[in-house]
């Protein structure tokens, strides 16, 4: 993604620990964004929304009093929710396998691990904005398809080598 291109994203940058959004906003400014805005939790980060839709929202998984997990899930299933299908990116120091699994099932679009740098952050940035996933309205979840590529359907019917070997005992029995 082009500098010019970058400059033009608004990004919401949402962390209860100010050095930590000033790190964020500071690498936000190194790849050209310069239309940052900042929340110190989810609840902020959903009434500055509200006013003023972000491209890109970058949150931290764990804050009080609304953590990351339940901003996302309210700005993609909240009826006042200004823009559902914003890229969200997760950076956080919290990343066992059970925080990746619940971002990805709340509906966020990158799980980055801290520490994180400017490159990491602009990859996933210009992926989520340039590549969209298609987004997802289902009974049970709501956000970005949680595939990345499309595989083809394989239309073999063996297709584990135990099918295989079945398959070959049959014949034997003809």
């Amino acid at each position: 993604m082009s500098a010019e291109l970058l400059s033009d994203l608004t990004v919401l940058v949402v962390d209860d620990e100010e050095p930590i959004r000033e790190l964020i906003c500071g690498i936000l400014d190194n790849v050209g964004i310069e239309k940052v805005r900042q929340a110190a939790d989810g609840l902020g980060a959903f009434r500055d929304m509200q006013a003023h839709k972000p491209d890109a929202v970058i949150t931290d998984l764990m804050m009080k009093p609304v953590d990351g997990l339940e901003f996302t899930r309210a700005v993609r299933t909240d009826p006042d929710s200004p823009v559902p299908d914003v890229p969200i990116l997760m950076v956080t120091g919290h990343c066992e396998k059970h925080h990746v699994e619940e971002a990805r099932d709340a509906g966020v679009t990158e799980f980055l691990a801290m520490p994180v740098t400017a490159n990491s952050i602009a990859e996933r940035l210009t992926s989520a904005i340039q590549r969209p996933r298609e987004f997802v309205r289902a009974r049970n979840f709501v956000g970005p398809e949680r595939r990345r590529r499309q595989l083809p359907i394989v239309a073999s019917v063996a297709r584990r080598a135990s099918d295989h070997a079945q398959a070959a005992q049959t014949a034997a029995q003809f």
